[in-house]
């Protein structure tokens, strides 16, 4: 979900749809520390997502790998415990890795209704909007990845 709504932003602010956010060489991944590969988006996240007017592009979970955790310019977790746990199993990863609340946990939308969903979808939007002011993410530049 935050995948979806970060691309959404990121394109919005270039201008451009979202399919040309690789051609840009900008882009977010989401990627998880314990997912289960190959699952698909949970269906109240979709709807959450529809809600918010964002399409989804095919999607389907991965685990954060060295790789990617290595191209990743910033790396932003939903709670300070899955931050610490991405620093020891990839201890380079320390200095750009960041909870997505700078003050506080998100709770985990997983097995909610479609309401608490959608909150936590509107939460994530949101901090994304915030933290991509942080990172200058304002216009055309260089290959940027986040996961």
């Amino acid at each position: 979900m935050a995948q979806a709504i970060c691309n959404a932003e990121i394109a919005s602010r270039f201008g451009v749809p979202l399919e040309s956010l690789d051609r840009l060489g900008i882009k977010a991944m989401s990627a998880g520390l314990t997912a289960q590969p190959g699952e698909p988006i949970a269906v109240e996240a979709e709807q959450a997502l529809g809600k918010l007017g964002m399409p989804l592009r095919e999607h389907r979970s991965r685990n954060l790998t060295q790789r990617l955790a290595q191209r990743a310019e910033a790396i932003f977790c939903m709670t300070e415990e899955q931050r610490r746990q991405l620093i020891a199993m990839f201890p380079a990863a320390q200095p750009k890795s960041y909870r997505l609340h700078p003050d506080a946990d998100i709770g985990d939308p997983h097995g909610k209704a479609l309401d608490g969903v959608l909150d936590c979808a509107l939460q994530i939007q949101g901090l994304i909007r915030d933290r991509l002011n942080g990172l200058g993410v304002l216009g055309a530049g260089g290959r940027r990845e986040w996961a």
